[in-house]
């Protein structure tokens, strides 16, 4: 082997050995899976749609945007319950995530996160 090979090959092994290097470091941290539970909130109004409730618009548009930029996963209606299941690095990231619904703020929704597991993946 000449001293060109030589050399070559062991630029390709500290190339392929820092690529991987990097690879390793910049890695994402594994997102756990949550669930965003929406129930009526003490301003729900009894015998309107939840089209018709005060910040529907507002929460059906946030809602929106989560599903767009690929945080919410799946979503389900349970009687009056709303069930979001997204990813999420942390329970304080999760909460953090759902936290800006205005909604909850003015109360016609009540809001609990909390972690999920899902079985059954890829039956939805």
């Amino acid at each position: 082997m000449t001293k060109t090979s030589s050399l070559l090959i062991a630029m390709l092994f500290l190339a392929l050995s820092q690529s991987l290097l990097a690879q390793n470091s910049s890695d994402p941290e594994p997102l756990l899976e949550f669930a965003a539970v929406y129930s009526n909130g003490e301003k729900w109004e009894a015998g309107k749609t939840p089209a018709e409730q005060p910040y529907f618009m507002d929460h059906s548009a946030f809602l929106f945007r989560l599903k767009q930029s690929g945080v919410i996963t799946a979503g389900i209606k349970i009687a009056d319950k709303s069930i979001i299941l997204f990813k999420a690095k942390s329970l304080e990231e999760a909460k953090k995530l759902f936290a800006p619904d205005v909604s909850v703020d003015e109360k016609t929704y009540k809001l609990e996160v909390q972690p999920a597991t899902v079985f059954y993946k890829g039956c939805i």
